[in-house]
């Protein structure tokens, strides 16, 4: 029964071509050249679908770029904790400090 809802919706949302609400929007009259928009909106829909490759491509990029930060944050963060246990050790070998013995 959902779907039946659905679907009636979905015929409610399309545009009704008899009724004057419609008529507003479509133009009576077509003042330009019709072939000269054919060719413009093949043009224009050629340049939507290089900047849907292009938005793809750079989100390709953005995704390469992201993983190549955690893999360098990564190492760096463990170089910093092998730096901090070799100092902690460093310490332990050296003795209490002078300044702790005040």
């Amino acid at each position: 029964m959902h779907k039946n809802v659905i679907r009636k919706q979905v015929k409610l949302l399309k545009p009704d071509l008899t009724t004057n609400d419609f008529s507003r929007v479509m133009p009576k009259k077509i003042h330009q050249d019709k072939e000269r928009l054919y060719s413009e909106g093949l043009q224009l829909k050629q340049k939507l679908n290089e900047m849907q490759e292009e938005n793809i491509r750079l989100k390709t990029r953005i995704s390469i770029l992201e993983k190549e930060k955690d893999k360098l944050t990564k190492a760096i963060d463990s170089v910093a904790d092998s730096s901090n246990k070799s100092q902690n050790r460093l310490k332990v070998f050296a003795g209490p400090s002078k300044s702790s013995d005040k």
